[in-house]
């Protein structure tokens, strides 16, 4: 949860937030982020990312005020706040599993990692803009050029049994594929990696001689618009979620150690841009409940959906 100025006893600055949903933070108009090299499997040849014959997305748990309004309500998170350069005066939120969290609240310096185990990251390249409207305070914005965030390699970034990953996103274009957070290359290796093209979201779990991915439908996201999104994988399935709600699963898996760095807005070898914006980046170690990513979001479980 992002602290008020006063929790953190003046230490920084707070900003309000409006609370507005669905507000339309883009700049200028979406670019097409392109796509250079080979695709991997799960990459068509018109730019889609495909399923890999797990099947058809589909519609999970009922209820839940989803249809398209996906800015997180106050409930649950509070004013963001800044810090200086490389981290300095950050006063870290550690939560049972939380391996890293990036609230992309800093504007110079190293991208901090909030939870408290120093999984910080170096930008670099260019079409990085920080400092951005995010989903909650500030994000961090991806022009589709050869920018990323770069967090090195680390056995506390490893999933060995379990793993979730939340972000929010949004799409500046449905043109391209864009990578969002990715861990390996695609190529035949030990891989994590999460992408969107025409308004999907695929995430991709792979060790040498085994993979397995989940794979949305084209409309899941709206350029423009701020999404809340968790994976999930236990083990046994690997569940998709947007604001909360339960969109599609596949078997699971397929986890263990990764010799590469994180990286945030393209895959390492410098294909697949991101066009759009993330914020609110947490990655855990642990399979989080529906009831856990729907807060985590900004949002209220009723105990049957996400509201």
């Amino acid at each position: 949860m992002k602290r008020s100025a006063a929790a953190l006893l003046c230490l920084v600055a707070s900003c309000a937030r409006s609370g507005a949903e669905d507000v339309d933070t883009r700049s200028g108009d979406a670019v097409d982020a392109g796509v250079v090299g080979a695709f991997d499997a799960g990459v068509s040849a018109d730019g889609a990312l495909v399923d890999a014959g797990l099947g058809d997305a589909s519609v999970g748990e009922s209820g839940g005020r989803d249809a398209g309004i996906d800015a997180p309500s106050d409930a649950g998170i509070d004013s963001p706040v800044v810090v200086g350069p490389d981290c300095f005066g950050l006063v870290p939120q550690p939560q049972a599993g939380l391996a890293a969290y990036y609230r992309f609240e800093e504007t110079t310096g190293l991208v901090c990692d909030w939870s408290g185990n120093a999984h910080h990251g170096t930008v670099t390249g260019t079409g990085v803009t920080r400092g951005a409207a995010g989903a909650v305070g500030m994000g961090l914005t991806f022009a589709g050029g050869n920018g990323a965030v770069v967090v090195p390699a680390s056995p506390g970034l490893d999933f060995s049994t379990a793993a979730t990953i939340e972000v929010f996103l949004r799409i500046d274009t449905t043109g391209g594929v864009g990578g969002l957070l990715n861990r390996g290359t695609g190529n035949s290796d030990n891989n994590v990696l999460l992408n969107t093209s025409c308004g999907n979201v695929q995430l991709i779990f792979s060790r040498i001689g085994g993979t397995t991915n989940v794979t949305s439908a084209c409309s899941l996201l709206t350029v423009g618009t701020f999404a809340h999104l968790a994976m999930v994988n236990d083990g046994g399935t690997l569940k998709l979620y947007r604001a909360g709600n339960l969109v599609t699963s596949s078997p699971g898996g397929q986890m263990g150690p990764i010799a590469n760095d994180l990286y945030m807005g393209r895959r390492e070898q410098g294909i697949f841009p991101l066009v759009g914006a993330i914020d609110e980046v947490r990655w855990w170690t642990v399979a989080r409940t529906q009831a856990q990513v729907c807060a985590d979001g900004g949002r209220v479980w009723s105990g049957t959906a996400c509201l």
